[in-house]
């Protein structure tokens, strides 16, 4: 019956995490990744649910401890606590990747206006596609030597679905970002 209990008390908790763990998957991206609409439903339903566990393993810690008062009083500080850095890493913490870094130059492809590349000043670049529905970014590094960009990443540059050269050029004021090989019909990115 301890055993139980103990696998019962482990699976309360598991489920905190889990749920916590979930959340924070969706928000930190430190690889290429894909999002949609789905999200504006997903988080906000793990929300409801990781708020509500909270709030069940609360009352039912504050009724099983009602003569332990220094044990519940831990507890609740600990629920409290938690559900405040849980609020405050779904509202804040979503930036926070992308305010690190300075973007250097934005710009936006000729052939499709849902494409923009982000160079950043620690050299990585994120290619952003945007549809009505979704996003897709890549990231990668690039390396500038005078006018030349070079994109480190060989593999958005043979398999992806846009077309991308991996080195390309500035022009004379910096507004244009030209693909050197022009055979493979491979639109420039205009500044924003």
């Amino acid at each position: 019956m301890k055993r139980i209990a103990n696998m019962l008390n482990f699976l309360k908790h598991f489920s905190l995490i889990f749920i916590a763990g979930l959340i924070c998957y969706i928000f930190l991206d430190f690889d290429d990744y894909c999002s949609g609409i789905e999200i504006l439903f997903i988080v906000p339903f793990l929300l409801i649910i990781l708020i509500l566990n909270i709030l069940t393993l609360f009352i039912f810690n504050y009724f099983r401890n009602k003569r332990n008062k220094t044990n519940r009083n831990k507890i609740s500080t600990f629920y409290v606590l938690g559900t405040l850095l849980i609020m405050a890493l779904f509202f804040f913490g979503q930036n926070l990747y992308q305010q690190s870094y300075k973007p250097i130059w934005i710009g936006t492809s000729q052939e499709n206006d849902f494409i923009n590349l982000i160079l950043f000043d620690d050299n990585h670049f994120e290619l952003k596609k945007r549809s009505n529905h979704y996003a897709c970014i890549k990231k990668g590094k690039f390396e500038q030597k005078g006018n030349y960009i070079y994109l480190k990443r060989k593999d958005l540059v043979r398999n992806y679905d846009i077309k991308l050269d991996s080195i390309y050029f500035f022009n004379k004021d910096k507004s244009l970002l030209i693909p050197q090989n022009e055979n493979y019909k491979i639109s420039p990115f205009q500044k924003n």
